[in-house]
């Protein structure tokens, strides 16, 4: 017999409405850009619900998408950023996590935040960047990730800037970005499962609530990131720079808000 618990929608009337059209929204950008899923979901979800509820649920759900657009885009992947960037992740999440041992978490996350967004807005309506395509600049970029993903949790934002401002064709951004994002987002999931196999976990990562959210944001989340990946098709390399920084702007405008909003 069916059992109706994983029919009941987590939210009632408009709230699950407005639930489930941030969930689209974020897709599309994702199927577009290559990022911004979970930072857009979270920072619409969180306004209705309580983020412990949901953050497992996206962090599920951003895994299932990352391994859909990699089985898709995974011949337009640099490998050589992904190397870097990997190699960069690993030595510098640790500092990242050591720093939080001397340094405050809250204002050192706010003001990375704040660099984050300033850089963007520079990216988007300032003089032209370009970051040198030498294996040091890509370990750079990973390393300057990890630091910032071991205290700050917004180390996607830093690959997505400083990858903006390369000469990688779109195609090979995006996919490059997905791959990325996936291997960060294997690597915290062993994290999980490490420190749940040790009792360490204060929040079970497939609990009955999180399947139940992953089960009513799966279809926005496949149509957003079909229409995000249909949108992204044929556009010029200016337009999608462009749009790029623009997402960039938003997910670090909606990060520095959701940190101010901590302190309060």
């Amino acid at each position: 017999m069916l059992d109706l618990f994983w029919l009941a929608p987590p939210l009632a009337g408009w709230q699950l409405a407005l639930a489930l059209a941030v969930v689209f929204v974020a897709a599309v950008v994702r199927g577009f850009s290559g990022f911004g899923f979970s930072a857009i979901t979270l920072a619409g979800l969180t306004l209705l619900v309580s983020p412990a509820k949901v953050i497992p649920a996206v962090f599920v759900l951003e895994v299932v998408s990352s391994l859909g657009l990699f089985v898709q885009q995974r011949k337009d992947i640099n490998t050589l950023w992904l190397k870097w960037i990997t190699a960069g992740n690993v030595l510098g999440i640790p500092l990242g996590v050591a720093a939080l041992t001397c340094l405050p978490e809250a204002p050192l996350a706010l003001g990375v935040s704040a660099v984050l967004l300033s850089l963007a807005l520079l990216l988007r309506w300032g003089p032209a960047a370009r970051l040198p395509d030498t294996d040091g600049a890509k370990f750079l970029t990973g390393l300057l990730s990890g630091v910032v993903n071991g205290f700050a949790a917004v180390g996607g934002l830093v690959i997505a800037l400083l990858m903006g401002t390369s000469r990688l064709p779109p195609a090979q951004w995006r996919a490059t970005m997905t791959a990325v994002l996936l291997v960060m987002d294997l690597y915290a999931l062993a994290c999980v499962a490490f420190y749940a196999a040790l009792g360490q976990s204060t929040q079970p990562l497939l609990s009955g609530t999180t399947l139940v959210w992953a089960v009513w944001m799966t279809p926005p989340l496949v149509l957003g990131i079909a229409l995000g990946h249909r949108v992204f098709m044929g556009v010029s390399v200016e337009v999608f720079r462009a749009r790029v920084l623009d997402v960039l702007m938003a997910v670090c405008a909606l990060a520095l808000l959701g940190r101010l909003a901590s302190l309060v």
